[in-house]
């Protein structure tokens, strides 16, 4: 059967060890970033990565996937973006918050988690 193209896709991906997260986004600068949002994550991520705790703001961000010599990345534009719709409004993050604690289990309402 012939592969879809998101199967060949997948496949160039998986053999090349492509990172399409890690990738810079051109467009995007520093100031693309939610400057709330990214103080926020600097606290949380140096109380809970001490090794972290006395580098540089710029380093960190590089050794976390952030940003690629000094351009944010699809990760960090994603995570950390003030806008992440003006460079890829074809992406989006679905959450949504189910009642219970484990697969089958009933939550609170009734309703069953699969």
């Amino acid at each position: 059967m012939p592969m879809t193209e998101y199967e060949i896709y997948s496949y160039e991906v998986f053999k090349r060890k492509i990172q399409d997260e890690l990738r810079a986004v051109e467009r995007a600068d520093m100031d693309s970033f939610d400057k709330n949002a990214l103080a926020e994550y600097f606290i949380r991520l140096r109380r809970v990565k001490p090794n972290l705790a006395n580098l540089p703001d710029e380093k960190i961000l590089q050794l976390q996937g952030i940003t690629d010599h000094g351009k944010p990345t699809v990760a960090g534009i994603m995570m950390l973006g003030e806008y992440p719709q003006a460079y890829f409004p074809q992406l989006s993050v679905t959450a949504m918050v189910v009642d219970g604690t484990a697969v089958g289990e009933l939550g609170k309402n009734g309703g069953a988690i699969y």
